[in-house]
Protein backbone atom coordinates (compact mmCIF):
# COMPACT_ATOMS: atom_id res chain seq x y z
CA UNK A 1 0.00 0.00 0.00
CA UNK A 2 1.27 3.31 -1.14
CA UNK A 3 0.21 6.78 0.47
CA UNK A 4 -0.41 9.03 -2.05
CA UNK A 5 -0.04 13.01 -1.69
CA UNK A 6 -3.53 12.93 -2.67
CA UNK A 7 -4.54 10.77 0.12
CA UNK A 8 -2.95 13.43 2.48
CA UNK A 9 -4.86 16.13 0.89
CA UNK A 10 -7.77 14.45 1.12
CA UNK A 11 -7.15 14.00 5.16
CA UNK A 12 -5.91 17.20 5.74
CA UNK A 13 -8.84 18.37 3.86
CA UNK A 14 -10.99 16.33 6.00
CA UNK A 15 -9.62 17.73 8.88
CA UNK A 16 -9.91 21.31 7.83
CA UNK A 17 -13.54 20.20 7.20
CA UNK A 18 -14.37 18.91 10.62
CA UNK A 19 -12.74 21.77 12.26
CA UNK A 20 -14.64 23.88 10.84
CA UNK A 21 -12.16 25.52 8.52
CA UNK A 22 -14.15 25.36 5.09
CA UNK A 23 -12.11 27.54 2.90
CA UNK A 24 -8.71 25.71 3.60
CA UNK A 25 -10.61 22.33 2.93
CA UNK A 26 -11.96 24.04 -0.55
CA UNK A 27 -8.66 24.78 -1.01
CA UNK A 28 -6.94 21.30 -0.82
CA UNK A 29 -10.37 20.35 -3.08
CA UNK A 30 -8.91 23.08 -5.47
CA UNK A 31 -5.30 21.51 -5.01
CA UNK A 32 -6.84 18.08 -5.73
CA UNK A 33 -8.13 19.42 -8.68
CA UNK A 34 -5.76 21.39 -10.15
CA UNK A 35 -2.88 18.26 -9.98
CA UNK A 36 -5.26 16.27 -11.96
CA UNK A 37 -5.86 18.91 -14.63
CA UNK A 38 -1.93 18.50 -14.49
CA UNK A 39 -2.34 14.84 -15.67
CA UNK A 40 -1.12 13.63 -11.99
CA UNK A 41 -3.48 10.67 -10.15
CA UNK A 42 -6.16 12.06 -7.51
CA UNK A 43 -7.61 9.58 -6.28
CA UNK A 44 -11.56 10.09 -5.76
CA UNK A 45 -11.87 8.48 -2.49
CA UNK A 46 -9.33 11.63 -1.28
CA UNK A 47 -11.98 13.98 -3.14
CA UNK A 48 -14.64 12.25 -1.38
CA UNK A 49 -12.97 12.66 2.02
CA UNK A 50 -12.55 16.13 1.90
CA UNK A 51 -16.59 16.24 0.27
CA UNK A 52 -17.62 14.30 3.14
CA UNK A 53 -15.84 16.33 5.78
CA UNK A 54 -17.49 19.63 4.72
CA UNK A 55 -21.01 17.54 4.47
CA UNK A 56 -21.53 17.21 0.74
CA UNK A 57 -23.39 14.23 0.58
CA UNK A 58 -24.23 13.54 -2.98
CA UNK A 59 -20.38 14.90 -3.86
CA UNK A 60 -19.09 12.34 -1.41
CA UNK A 61 -21.04 9.60 -3.24
CA UNK A 62 -19.99 10.88 -6.18
CA UNK A 63 -16.51 10.35 -5.44
CA UNK A 64 -17.07 7.62 -4.21
CA UNK A 65 -18.73 5.64 -6.76
CA UNK A 66 -15.57 7.03 -8.95
CA UNK A 67 -13.60 5.62 -6.50
CA UNK A 68 -15.29 2.14 -7.16
CA UNK A 69 -15.32 2.33 -10.78
CA UNK A 70 -11.22 2.66 -10.85
CA UNK A 71 -10.65 0.42 -7.97
CA UNK A 72 -8.86 2.59 -5.57
CA UNK A 73 -7.14 0.74 -3.14
CA UNK A 74 -8.46 2.95 0.50
CA UNK A 75 -12.19 1.54 -0.99
CA UNK A 76 -11.63 -1.72 0.98
CA UNK A 77 -11.29 0.11 4.31
CA UNK A 78 -14.91 2.15 3.30
CA UNK A 79 -16.89 -0.17 5.71
CA UNK A 80 -15.16 1.14 8.90
CA UNK A 81 -13.32 4.73 7.87
CA UNK A 82 -14.67 7.12 10.51
CA UNK A 83 -14.80 9.78 7.96
CA UNK A 84 -17.72 8.29 6.17
CA UNK A 85 -19.53 8.29 9.51
CA UNK A 86 -21.94 11.15 8.86
CA UNK A 87 -22.72 8.69 5.31
CA UNK A 88 -23.79 5.40 6.73
CA UNK A 89 -27.51 6.55 7.09
CA UNK A 90 -28.10 7.26 3.67
CA UNK A 91 -29.37 3.92 1.60
CA UNK A 92 -26.35 4.63 -1.02
CA UNK A 93 -23.83 3.29 1.34
CA UNK A 94 -25.49 0.06 2.50
CA UNK A 95 -26.10 -0.22 -1.55
CA UNK A 96 -22.21 0.54 -2.14
CA UNK A 97 -20.92 -1.85 0.43
CA UNK A 98 -22.86 -4.61 -1.11
CA UNK A 99 -21.85 -3.95 -4.59
CA UNK A 100 -18.37 -4.03 -3.46
CA UNK A 101 -18.75 -7.24 -1.53
CA UNK A 102 -18.61 -6.05 1.50
CA UNK A 103 -21.79 -6.69 3.44
CA UNK A 104 -24.43 -9.25 2.12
Amino acid sequence: MTVTVSTLRGVLGYAYAKCGHREQALTELTRLGAEAKRGRYVSHYSLAMIRAGLGDVNGAFTELDSAYTERTWAMFTLRVDPMFDDLRADPRFARLLRRMGLVS
